[in-house]
C-alpha cells in the first residue's frame, strides 16, 4: 500500500522566504504595500503560514527590522575587526557600511529599506535607538564631534543615494568622510 508523502517541514525557511518577500514588497512599493496577504502571496505561503511566524504587521516589521540591524552589525563588526586604528574605528566601519557598495552588497544589505523604517514611526524609534545603543557602546573611541558628524553626513549621503538623488560621486565622498575620522581629534 503506498504512503502518501508528507513535506518535511522546514519553519525557519519559510519565515525566511516571509521576510524575503515583505522586504521585497515595502522596497519595491512602500510599506503601505505590505499586507498580510501581499506578502503570503510572494512568499508562496498560507496566510494561515503567515500568522503562525508573524501574529501582525507590526510583528512582521520588527523583524524585518531585527533581521537588516543584525546582517548590519555583522558587517560593521567585519569592518571594525578589519581597522587597524583604534580611535574612530566604530566610524569608519560605519561609514563603508552606509557608503561602500562592495560592503553592503557583501553582507545583503538592501540599503534601501532603512528609509522605509525611517518612514514609520514605530520603526523610526527602534533605528534611533539601536543607533543610540551602538554609539554608547563606542564611545570610548567614537565620540568626538568630528566623528559623530562624520556618522551623521554618511546617514545623510546613504539616505540621498537610497532616494536615487544626485549626491557626486560617491567614492570621493567616502575617501573624504573615511579621512576625517582618522584625522579627528581623541
Amino acid at each position: 500500500m503506498p504512503t502518501a508523502y508528507h513535506r518535511k517541514k522546514d519553519p525557519e525557511a519559510v519565515r525566511e522566504k516571509l521576510l524575503a518577500a515583505a522586504e521585497t514588497i515595502a522596497l519595491t512599493q512602500g510599506m503601505q504595500a505590505v499586507t498580510m496577504q501581499a506578502v503570503s502571496d510572494a512568499a508562496g505561503v498560507t496566510k494561515g503560514g503567515f500568522l503562525h511566524h508573524f501574529p501582525n504587521k507590526e510583528a512582521l516589521f520588527q523583524s524585518l527590522f531585527a533581521a537588516y540591524v543584525q546582517r548590519l552589525e555583522t558587517l560593521l563588526d567585519q569592518l571594525f575587526q578589519a581597522d587597524p586604528l583604534p580611535h574612530g574605528r566604530f566610524s569608519r566601519a560605519y561609514i563603508r557600511a552606509a557608503l561602500d557598495p562592495v560592503a553592503s552588497a557583501s553582507a545583503n544589505l538592501s540599503g534601501g529599506i532603512v528609509p522605509v523604517f525611517v518612514g514609520d514611526p514605530d520603526l523610526r524609534r527602534m533605528w534611533y535607538d539601536w543607533l543610540a545603543a551602538i554609539e554608547a557602546k563606542h564611545s570610548q573611541t567614537d565620540s568626538s564631534a568630528t566623528l559623530q558628524i562624520a556618522r551623521r553626513a554618511a546617514d545623510g549621503l546613504w539616505f540621498a543615494r537610497m532616494d536615487d538623488a544626485e549626491i557626486g560621486p560617491s567614492d570621493a565622498l567616502l575617501h573624504s568622510l573615511l579621512a576625517l575620522t582618522a584625522n579627528a581629534a581623541a
